[in-house]
């Protein structure tokens, strides 16, 4: 019987085959990714608007969706960049290798020349962790609506938008009580857009920004004491005062 040649796992990329490597992506699914937490964030605020009492499975049903969600946002973020990177490295690698002969043929078969293996790497690539954005707003409001719900004035005991070094453990024993005011500092009217400040974490309405930016585009804080400059870039959209407010106004119109 004769025997089958082994072929080698793993080649020198060529010219003519270049433009085969370079079309090799990872899928965008970054605009379903966008729709689907959209469709979970309308979905928790419907899903508030209908009832007097926490629905707290419902709630943690949609939060555990919703985290999903923003591990396969990483996950994609993290092997995208990963590809452009074993790309990068295998035609790099690739440029200073002999073509393929008998000669070199045991070579090519041990990967005598160490050439990155594309698949086997990628099929470790899976199965790797990634951290999900702890700063996404959506997670600050999963986090603080067993605490808002009864009073949405309340202070959480930890915010994960502010917060980089302490965990919830330390944070829950810092905060006993508190209150939040629902009224824009600056207005002095019931928040109808809050933007909060990612360089302050100060939340201030829309339309009041709007008149406080309207002669510079640099401001100092306006909350007593703070004095940071903020441009217009520094503030987006305060999901969970919006949550905080929604709440109230159920409260108030029963």
């Amino acid at each position: 019987m004769s025997g089958t040649a082994r072929l080698p796992d793993v080649l020198p990329i060529t010219s003519k085959n270049i433009d085969y490597l370079n079309k090799i992506t990872v899928p965008d699914l970054s605009q379903e990714i966008s729709n689907s937490k959209t469709s979970i964030q309308e979905s928790t605020i419907a899903l508030l608007s209908s009832t007097s009492t926490y629905p707290e499975e419902k709630v943690k049903q949609l939060e555990e969706m919703y985290k999903e969600l923003l591990r396969l946002e990483e996950k994609q973020k993290f092997l995208s960049s990963k590809l452009i990177e074993l790309k990068a490295e295998y035609k790099e690698q690739s440029a200073d290798l002999p073509r393929l002969d008998l000669e070199n043929w045991n070579h090519y078969l041990n990967n005598d020349y160490n050439l990155t293996n594309i698949r086997k790497k990628w099929i470790e690539l899976q199965s790797e962790e990634v951290e999900i954005n702890k700063k996404d707003q959506w997670l600050r409001v999963f986090y603080a609506l067993p605490y808002i719900w009864s009073d949405p004035s309340r202070v959480i005991p930890y915010d994960p938008l502010e917060n980089n070094n302490s965990t919830e453990e330390e944070e829950d024993i810092k905060v006993d009580g508190g209150v939040i005011d629902l009224n824009c500092p600056v207005s002095l009217k019931k928040f109808n857009l809050p933007m909060i400040s990612l360089k302050c974490f100060h939340t201030f309405d829309d339309a009041s920004l709007k008149e406080l930016f309207r002669p510079s585009k640099t401001i100092e804080c306006p909350t007593p004491g703070c004095g940071k400059v903020l441009t217009t870039k520094d503030f987006t959209e305060d999901k969970l005062m919006r949550i905080r407010v929604l709440i109230s106004d159920l409260r108030n119109s029963k």
